[in-house]
């Protein structure tokens, strides 16, 4: 009776083989990777080049916390990046 359970199983196995590695990170998939670099306080040479500028802000604390009240009195970072417009556009497409 088990090695019927296990024959089963093959066959199923046979019919939906896992996806392959190539397939998990497909151009359609829902992440996109953007390389940002460092830029200056202004970004108005950024875009005279065809670049995009950004202001990343991020908190040094964990994201969840118990009391939201005190999460909204600190203060949070900023990081100045830029990344290439032909970046986005891709991601847009």
């Amino acid at each position: 009776m088990a090695t019927a359970k296990w024959w089963r199983g093959m066959r199923t196995a046979a019919k939906f083989p896992p996806p392959s590695v190539q397939s998990l990170y497909s151009p359609s998939s829902p992440y996109h990777t953007i390389q940002a670099i460092p830029r200056e306080a202004t970004g108005s040479r950024d875009r005279t080049q065809g670049r995009i500028p950004a202001v990343v802000c991020f908190s040094a604390e964990p994201p969840l916390e118990k009391n939201p009240d005190a999460r909204s009195s600190s203060a949070s970072r900023k990081r100045l990046l830029t990344t290439e417009k032909k970046q986005i556009l891709s991601i847009l497409n």
